[in-house]
């Protein structure tokens, strides 16, 4: 079973345009700002969309090493990054899920990421944690959703 965990809520969100050396476009980064919940075990996962189109990647914040602070959340990683531009539309969501999700998210990503070859690989591939029983595959969830928009300046 899944529990509706207390959300996190969104102050607010900024894209900030950087050039990099040896770059000819300006490389993005993305921005959330929140309040961690004191005195809460918080999980969520963060959905990032540019013109309404969502963008991949697992990204998920727990509140092991910053209970109850001010968070500013910007792992945000995907390719490619030139397709971006100034006027383009972005989106991000801040998605409070429980325990159980935030071990399926966490794993799927090492999984994925074992698959590839990525920086967390392993030579073991297995399956994502999951809170279904009888060997399914997939998650249960309850979950809050908090979305902020902006134009990219």
């Amino acid at each position: 079973f899944s529990v509706l965990p207390q959300p996190l809520i969104l102050d607010s969100i900024s894209v900030i345009g950087e050039k990099r050396p040896f770059q000819d476009q300006l490389d993005y980064e993305y921005h959330a700002y929140f309040q961690d919940n004191p005195e809460v075990e918080d999980y969520a996962r963060f959905k990032l969309h540019i013109n309404g189109i969502e963008r991949g990647g697992i990204f998920w914040y727990d509140d092991r090493l910053t209970n109850g602070r001010y968070i500013d959340f910007w792992r945000f990683f995907f390719e490619p990054r030139d397709d971006i531009k100034q006027g383009d539309s972005v989106t991000i969501e801040l998605i409070t899920i429980d325990k159980a999700s935030f071990d399926y998210f966490k794993t799927l990503r090492r999984v994925l990421a074992s698959s590839t070859g990525g920086p967390f690989s392993s030579t073991t591939l297995s399956n994502p944690i999951t809170n279904w029983s009888n060997g399914a595959l997939g998650y249960f969830s309850v979950q809050s959703v908090n979305s902020k928009s902006a134009v990219i300046e």
